[in-house]
Parts: structure tokens; sequence; C-alpha cells
């Protein structure tokens, strides 16, 4: 309170008026009458309706009491009407800091002098104006993000879905310009492939206020399909409840994940073993062929090291070696592996492995896909055994035939032989 300026003006008193007239907060005698409308007695305040009113007797009173009263008037004028728009806690501390004035002289807390309150005042005043310049900050950091964002931002009112603004995302992502959704909905626009899609996702705002991450298909202004991911929140402003809704478009990260699911069914449906490791050769995956093939579970594979696991010791070493050679240069290598088995089972393995290269070209893992020729090696041997003993066969055929052939031959000559001192002998006997 005023406790020392009232002592040295009993018969002064300050009087905050709102524009009807209305006493707001009052300070002194009751018996002093109004002053006329000077500027040095009625201040009108810069941003409220409100004036404050300075009485004091004809004969004059302190200046210096005048001066404070309208410094201080006009101190918590600025503190209510910001604390108005702001905050509560200021309007609740601005409420007392007024309780204290408004009450009669005698009654100001004890302690409490003018310049104590006024500087309580100007503490509010500053909060105030931190928490606007705050404030200022924040929808400008809303504005830029709603402007900028690339995914599709719009404001729609709820529940007929009527867009109050869009941006600059939202046209890129579905080809209408802001000016031809604004006061349209998207169901205005065509853009609903399932109509049913945006019943449930209406319903859903309408019962828990909000929905995020759901997968839906919206058309493009030329008629072009989108997969998008829809999430919404709903605001109250004044009356009105409006959505603010974000849709990302993930049509192109939905294609390439139908890409890799096929190439991994093809992977893990593949009758060859397919083996991926690290660069130290460690096991990261394998397919169900080499579970089947081989006997060992996913979990009794992974981390180890494929030699390790499957070697029998049969393999040569220089096959291992020409194979590290071949990928430490970053080439593909081919060979065969005698593979055994949990079951201790041989098996002959034609093997391809390769290096998985990254965008940049480095070297991050191999794959090898291993195909079971241990039947096909039977069967080649077993063709090679037959092709032996029929290579034998025809040898002795062929020597029989040749052996019969000559004896022919000499048969033939001694037959000759006979023909000729047959002829040499019935000649001979005729002329005697």
């Amino acid at each position: 309170g005023f406790r020392q300026s009232s002592r040295r003006n009993q018969n002064s008193s300050v009087t905050l008026r709102d524009s009807k007239g209305e006493t707001i907060a009052h300070r002194g005698p009751d018996t002093m009458r109004r002053l006329d409308a000077t500027p040095s007695s009625v201040q009108a305040l810069a941003r409220a309706p409100w004036s404050v009113e300075v009485a004091r007797p004809q004969a004059g009173s302190s200046g210096s009491f005048v001066r404070a009263a309208f410094e201080l008037a006009l101190l918590i004028a600025a503190a209510v009407g910001a604390a108005l728009l702001v905050g509560v806690l200021a309007g609740r501390r601005l409420t007392r800091s007024l309780a204290a004035l408004a009450a009669p002289a005698g009654a100001a807390a004890p302690g409490r002098t003018a310049p104590e309150l006024i500087g309580e005042f100007e503490s509010i005043r500053q909060q105030l104006a931190a928490a606007e310049r705050r404030r200022q900050e924040s929808e400008e950091r809303y504005i830029a993000a709603f402007k900028t964002s690339p995914d599709s931002v719009s404001i729609s009112r709820f529940p007929d879905g009527q867009h109050v603004d869009v941006n600059e995302g939202f046209s890129r992502m579905f080809g209408w310009d802001r000016q031809e959704a604004i006061g349209r909905s998207s169901a205005d626009l065509s853009m609903w492939i399932d109509m049913a899609d945006r019943k449930r996702l209406l319903d859903r705002i309408a019962s828990h206020g909000e929905f995020a991450n759901f997968e839906t298909k919206l058309r493009h202004k030329d008629g072009r399909v989108l997969v998008v991911l829809l999430s919404s929140k709903l605001m109250q402003l004044g009356d009105e409840r409006y959505a603010l809704t974000l849709t990302r478009d993930i049509t192109e990260r939905k294609a390439a994940e139908e890409q890799l699911r096929k190439l991994s069914l093809a992977v893990e449906q593949s009758a060859a073993i397919v083996i991926i490791t690290d660069r130290e050769s460690r096991i990261e995956y394998v397919n169900d062929s080499f579970v089947q093939q081989t006997g060992y579970t996913r979990e009794e594979a992974i981390g180890r090291i494929p030699s390790d696991l499957l070697g029998s010791g049969l393999t040569p070493p220089a096959v291992y070696d020409a194979m590290y050679r071949a990928l430490e240069h970053g080439e593909t290598w081919q060979g065969d592996f005698v593979n055994r088995g949990k079951d201790g089972r041989l098996r002959v393995n034609r093997a391809r492995l390769s290096p998985l290269r990254q965008p940049d070209g480095s070297i991050t893992h191999y794959v090898a896909v291993q195909d079971d020729i241990t039947e096909t090696m039977q069967l080649n041997a077993e063709l090679d055994q037959h092709r032996l003993h029929l290579e034998e066969l025809v040898a002795k055929r062929t020597a029989e035939v040749a052996q019969m052939r000559d004896e022919l031959a000499e048969r033939a000559t001694a037959a000759e032989a006979a023909n000729i001192a047959k002829s040499s002998f019935l000649a001979a006997m005729s002329h005697e």
C-alpha cells in the first residue's frame, strides 16, 4: 500500500475505473471531489479502456504522490492487460496487488511500501513480456513447421472435414492447390479409395480425440493411388473443433517392402542352401534349406564360421586358400566343399560365394549359395563305372571280332589255295 504517501497526504485519493466508469480499485477518503479530466489528473491507459483518477483538496497536494500514483497506475494497467492474455499465475499476483491497492489506507499490509509494490508490478510486467515473446516465437515455429514440412499437413473442421488450411506438402503430395482444397473436404476431392476407412477414422477421432499411423490409400488429383500413413489430433478453438492431420506418403516404401518380401521368400524357399556371413565369416543368416540339409538349427548356426561348423577335413586346404584369396579381392569364387552334417553324413556342396557391397562400394557381408551335388556326384561315379565296363566290353568284343576276321581270312586263303590246286590237277588229267 501507500502508507508513507498517505501519511503525508491524508486527504488525497487514487481511483482506477473501467470504461463504464465503475470503480475497480480506490485508495483514500471518499469525501474528495473528482477533478476535471486534465492530463495531470486523469490518464487513459494505452491498451485498456480504463482511467485513473487522482483526487486532492483545492489547497493542493504533494506532486510526488500524484506522479507516483500515475506511474503505479500505468504499471498496473499494463500488467493487468497482459495478464488477461497470457498467464493465470501473473493474473493471480495482480489480483492480490489490486486488492492491496483497493484496501482502506489503514488496512494496508504492514511493511509494504510504494516502491515495493511498483517493483512487484514491474516484475509481473517483465514476466508477461517474456511470456508474450515465447508465445510469438512458438507461433513462428509452428507456422514455419506447418509451411515447410515435407509431409502433408492440413487443418480441417470437425466433423464435416472441410479444409481450413493446407500446407505446400499437401499440394505436392495430392496435386491440389491450397485455393482448391480450402472449403472442401477430402471426400469432396474424391481422395478416398475406401470410404469405410474414412468413417473408421472419424469414429476413432470422435471417441479418442486422436489416432496415429493409420495406413490407407488415397487418390492423387491425377488419379494415381498413394499408400499413406495418417495421424490426426482433435483441437478445440473457441466454439469450433478442428482436426490437425499429418499425412506421410509411403508408396515407394511399400513397393520396396513388397520387393524385399518377394526376395526374402525366394531366398527362404530356395532349394539351395543360402548363408550370409559378416566380414569375419561369422554366420548371420541361413535359410530353411540349410536347416533341412545340415540338421543344424538357425540358433546353432548363427555366429559360427561355416568351415568350423560343417568342415569334414576332406576338403583340400588349397580350396579354402583360393576362396579367401578371391573374397579378399572382392571377387566371386566357385568351388566344391565336402561338408559333414550334424548327423555325420558327408555331402558334396558346390558353392558360389560373392561379396555384398553397400552403395558406397564397401563390402560388409558375404553370401554363399550352395547346391547339394552329392547324388549327382554318385550318379556321375556310377556312370563312369558303367562307361568303363562298357568300354571294356566293347574292347573285348572288338578283339573277338578281329580274331574271327583273321580266322576267316586264313580259311579263305586256304580254300583259295585248295581251289587252285584242284584246278591244276584237273587240267593235268585232261591232257593225259
